[in-house]
């Protein structure tokens, strides 16, 4: 078996996660009117930037093969065995609507309160989206995964 040791993020770096999540929080990618508003595009923007910046990930960017205005965004982690099987994670950024008369914040202000952030997709799913992209960071890229 092999022992990790846990990354931590410095209190700089966990501020700029949070921020960051905050942001990705803030785009209103509501499945039924993204396409037309453009908030697709622009949190994929988003998303390609922040990934750019861990430097472990190669061949960031749009899939091909992406529907209109729908943009899929990818990136890869090459493991040091490149025999060995792909492991794909998964996640999306887009959400189903939210009616601000029926939250207690705005769904789409990320309202960070007594040490929580409350927004639409907070907990399902653009934080996984965040999460990955600074686990890796915290990890420094040096984590190797054992398959």
């Amino acid at each position: 078996m092999t022992t990790t040791k846990s990354a931590k993020l410095t209190d700089a770096e966990a501020e700029a996660a949070i921020a960051s999540f905050q942001r990705i929080i803030s785009y209103p990618t509501v499945s039924s009117t993204a396409p037309s508003t453009g908030a697709y595009e622009e949190c994929a923007e988003f998303l390609l930037s922040e990934l750019k910046s861990v430097p472990c990930l190669e061949g960031i960017g749009i899939l091909d093969e992406s529907p209109p205005r729908c943009p899929v965004v990818v990136a890869q982690w090459k493991g040091v065995h490149e025999d060995w099987p792909v492991l794909i994670l998964n996640s999306h950024y887009d959400v189903v609507p939210a009616a601000p008369e029926d939250w207690t914040v705005h769904p789409f202000q990320a309202i960070r309160k007594d040490g929580k952030i409350y927004g639409r997709g907070a907990q399902d799913m653009k934080c996984v989206c965040e999460f990955r992209e600074f686990g890796l960071a915290a990890m420094k890229c040096t984590w190797q995964v054992p398959l």
